[in-house]
């Protein structure tokens, strides 16, 4: 009978923990990831994640708390993100500015008096960075200048890349620094690079700066033959021009032969002027500058070449049939050739 008693006993004991370990509640194989992605070792801060959890015999419509740990996985002072009555996933958005590498995610609910809670593993979340204005964030040179380097500084910044609409020297894109170059513009109007620059910490990029650089041409003259002209003869206008129409120009002579020693237009007609003996060359050198920006010089000679005289020559009387002495022709300018005429023939003909 005690035997009978005993088994029984057992019997119900044994049923008893059996429909106990049934009715077990837990929360358990929590994973995070990107939604609709599979997990990853590390997030960008600010961004939205999905939590996937297991659970067991919690009643419907019980809350689920979404908790963030702190950057070493302690959850002593969790950050709330958000309550969901789903039982097995949930959307949340990782807090702005966060940086580290031993986040975790708990998921927490009460039942009664009692707490059920399952973390995932640890990842990391990287802050948003910034990026800083340039130095000079509207910088202008002329072709064949030096841009300045454009170095990137920012908050939580490990790499910067960039990109430009325009190459003015240094391409259209590239990753770091910009390196000092020379301003290229082989064209007849500025060219404006917009150039946008991204900041990154990891993967997370932040937002972007955007600034210009503008290359601007040099004029390129159009050639001017070298002439020459007799003492009083009419010299053509000089007319200069370049493949930039607002191009102004500045222009230099070495000599005064009729047009002056320098000026800012074009050289109108004038008088060819020579007042010496020996020819003079005017080396006229001309400068475009267009929009603050030089080109290379032109140059070309203007040579007059002086009005020949003759050195005057005594008047003689001789006896008809003595030998007289020659007549000696001179002229004190140089290069003169000489011819002569005379009224009748005297011996030496006409």
């Amino acid at each position: 009978m005690i035997r009978k008693l005993l088994f029984s006993c057992c019997i119900a004991v044994l049923a008893w923990g059996m429909g106990t370990a049934s009715h077990a509640q837990s929360i358990s194989s929590v994973v995070v990831s990107l939604p609709g992605g599979s997990p990853q070792s590390g997030y960008c801060s600010g961004t939205t994640v999905n939590v996937a959890y297991s659970t067991r015999n919690i009643p419907a419509m019980t809350n689920f708390n979404i908790e963030l740990s702190n950057a070493t996985g302690s959850f002593a002072t969790p950050t709330s993100l958000g309550t969901t009555t789903a039982a097995s996933s949930a959307n949340v958005t990782l807090p702005n500015s966060l940086n580290g590498t031993a986040y975790k995610i708990r998921v927490r609910a009460t039942v009664g008096m009692t707490n059920y809670s399952g973390e995932s593993t640890s990842f990391s979340i990287n802050a948003t960075p910034t990026i800083n204005s340039v130095d000079d964030p509207n910088e202008s040179k002329c072709t064949g200048q030096l841009f300045s380097a454009i170095n990137f500084s920012g908050t939580n910044a490990t790499s910067f890349s960039w990109t430009s609409n325009a190459n003015v020297g240094f391409g259209t894109s590239g990753n770091g620094n910009i390196a000092s170059t020379n301003a290229s513009n082989g064209g007849t109007s500025n060219v404006v690079a917009t150039v946008t620059a991204t900041p990154f910490n990891g993967a997370c990029a932040g937002t972007a700066t955007t600034f210009t650089v503008t290359a601007k041409p040099r004029p390129t003259m159009s050639g001017i033959s070298s002439t020459s002209y007799c003492n009083g003869a009419a010299g053509a206008a000089i007319n200069f021009s370049s493949n930039i129409p607002s191009t102004s120009y500045l222009w230099n002579s070495s000599a005064n032969v009729g047009f002056g020693v320098s000026g800012t237009t074009n050289i109108g007609g004038y008088t060819a002027t020579n007042s010496g003996n020996a020819p003079t060359t005017a080396s006229v050198s001309v400068t475009p500058s267009a929009n603050g920006c030089s080109g290379s010089n032109v140059n070309f000679n203007v040579t007059v070449n002086p009005t020949p005289s003759v050195s005057a020559v005594s008047s003689v009387t001789h006896c008809g049939g003595l030998v007289v002495p020659g007549i000696t022709f001179s002229s004190p300018t140089s290069g003169v050739s000489l011819n002569w005429t005379s009224a009748s023939n005297v011996g030496f003909g006409t």
